[in-house]
């Protein structure tokens, strides 16, 4: 009757005419993957918290910029990783604003079919207040060290 290679080549053309004409993608969409939820707080003078929803079992990378572009001390910071939804951000500078990022880690599995997409967020450490300046005295380091310049005793503070 008919021949099959006919056959064939007349369904494939049938099918890729009704696949493309209605509206229905041949190749899936790839799963989308974000840190959701990113929130910084300030801790310290030097120090931010960084907190967001997590997927058990999945990592994330975690940086931190800041806005100044002179920034000299980018080498100082040190990420502390409390789980795989919290960090806290150690070795800043005061009163400096910082956006920080998180970008979920995709497994060896998980390379096809989805797609990673980064969280950022601003934050800002404290400013040091100075309650009170003590005077200069000739011939001592400082009020807290109770040294003199010339030297440690033999009993330091």
């Amino acid at each position: 009757m008919f021949d099959p290679d006919v056959q064939r080549k007349a369904i494939s053309l049938i099918m890729g005419f009704i696949m493309e004409f209605s509206g229905v993608s041949s190749e899936p969409e790839p799963i989308e993957l974000i840190a959701d939820n990113l929130n910084v707080s300030t801790v310290s003078v030097s120090c931010l918290k960084v907190s967001w929803d997590s997927e058990p079992d999945r990592d994330y990378y975690v940086s931190c910029t800041a806005h100044d572009d002179n920034y000299a001390y980018s080498d100082n910071m040190y990420f502390e990783f409390k789980g795989n939804d919290l960090c806290y951000i150690t070795g800043l500078r005061e009163n400096t604003e910082y956006t920080v990022t998180v970008k979920p880690i995709l497994s060896e599995k998980e390379k096809d079919g989805y797609s990673v997409k980064s969280s950022s967020a601003d934050g800002k450490t404290e400013t040091v207040e100075v309650i009170y300046d003590f005077p200069y005295e000739d011939g001592w380091t400082n009020c807290f060290a109770g040294e003199r310049a010339s030297g440690l005793t033999a009993m330091p503070s």
